[in-house]
């Protein structure tokens, strides 16, 4: 629920309340001017009824719209958020080039030309102070639900699927809230992570028949515990363990490769063993003494036995 207000705006100081006014000078009654006046904060208090089942974001373009921050609820489970035109206890400009609801409108237009996703209302207020109308009384965004520090996202309006819709044109509320807890690698999320978690989840489970998911909400992310001591102590042996393989695979490798080294060097001196006696072989072949090759020489007779010389007449 969006709830804008541009006008006049008085806080009375003593009873802490602001009131909403057609004219805030006295002497002005033409018309309602005079009687034309509402008490903010309770309205407030309806809107925080738990009958009002959505989020709500108010924008009051007006004086002192601020001052409504030294009061707040206390209701979870939806977002209620105020964007404020003006600090506490400080005015704010006119209708014209210098309002805040013009340098709202600038802001949105270049918002929606550069973003195709939803915009947060923090990611609205920074844009409308950058306006530099607005650099002496910049606008204020408050959360109105102390237990709630969540933004509002905006959107452009999409035509609703008719599966989900009521005959009256809106949607079913939700009838329970299913808490998951997901277990993630860092101890927080940024803003880009968080939206696009949300996203991916509403895209595929929003329109499932058969989980029939109507809203998604980001509730809250805390760091892990730490792990308990028997946790711990099973985590080191499963370390350790593993290590030992590492080890144990490692030495096998080392062997295998030492095995092999062996057997080539073994290999290598049995060829070098085996080359060395060819080639003495060899070498002894061709030093034979003559004697010996004469004796071995086919073509060439053996010599004659020596004759004695006492058988000689």
């Amino acid at each position: 629920m969006i709830i804008y207000y541009t006008g006049h705006g008085v806080f009375k100081e003593d009873k802490k309340y602001l009131e909403l006014t057609a004219s805030i000078n006295p002497t002005v009654q033409t018309g309602f001017s005079g009687d034309a006046r509402a008490n903010w904060n309770k309205v407030e208090e309806k809107l925080r009824d738990e009958e009002v089942e959505g989020d709500v974001l108010t924008i009051l373009d007006t004086c002192y719209a601020s001052n409504l921050v030294k009061k707040s609820g206390k209701q979870e489970g939806k977002k209620f958020e105020l964007i404020a035109a003006s600090p506490i206890d400080q005015t704010t400009a006119s209708p014209g080039d210098f309002s805040f609801t013009r340098a709202l409108i600038d802001g949105l237009k270049e918002l929606l030309d550069e973003h195709k996703d939803p915009i947060s209302t923090w990611r609205i207020v920074q844009r409308t102070n950058l306006n530099k109308n607005r650099s002496d009384t910049p606008a204020q965004l408050w959360g109105r639900e102390q237990h709630n520090e969540h933004h509002i996202f905006l959107a452009p309006l999409k035509p609703h699927k008719p599966d989900i819709m009521q005959p009256s044109g809106f949607r079913h509320s939700p009838g329970g809230y299913l808490t998951l807890r997901f277990g993630l690698r860092d101890a927080y999320l940024n803003k880009e992570q968080i939206e696009y978690m949300t996203k991916t989840l509403s895209n595929a489970l929003f329109n499932k028949h058969m989980v029939g998911l109507r809203k998604v909400e980001w509730m809250d992310m805390r760091p892990a515990p730490p792990i308990p001591r028997l946790d711990r102590v099973a985590l080191v042996m499963y370390a350790v363990t593993q290590w030992k393989k590492v080890i144990s695979s490692r030495k096998q490798d080392r062997e295998s490769q030492r095995q092999s080294l062996d057997e080539m060097s073994f290999s290598e001196a049995m060829e070098s063993t085996s080359t060395a006696s060819q080639k003495r072989a060899r070498e002894d072949g061709d030093e034979l003494p003559d004697a010996k090759r004469r004796y071995l020489d086919p073509a060439q007779p053996p010599p004659s036995p020596p004759v004695s010389d006492s058988c000689v007449d």
